[in-house]
């Protein structure tokens, strides 16, 4: 697991725009702790590679540039769609 996280902020330490060129879209998105201290995302989903369209939990969240409209998590880059401010 840690060798995925080393990948993940190797990748956010490059990030270009084509870093999103294929990227889901994660919107109504917040940004939450759970109770292990994790720290990830919750939003609605388009064009997940293997989860389609649908509400998700991400896994941890890497690095977030919400002026850039991107976040890396464990797993891959997402384009931010709107933030839910109601659970910020």
């Amino acid at each position: 697991m840690i060798a995925k996280y080393i990948k993940a902020l190797d990748a956010a330490a490059v990030f270009s725009d084509s870093d999103l060129d294929n990227a889901p879209i994660l919107s109504n998105y917040a940004i939450v702790e759970i109770p292990s201290g994790r720290i990830l995302m919750l939003g609605d989903v388009q064009n997940h590679p293997i989860l389609g369209s649908t509400l998700i939990s991400t896994s941890d969240l890497v690095s977030l540039d919400a002026d850039a409209g991107a976040a890396r998590t464990v797993s891959r880059w997402y384009r931010l769609g709107t933030r839910d401010t109601a659970a910020a």
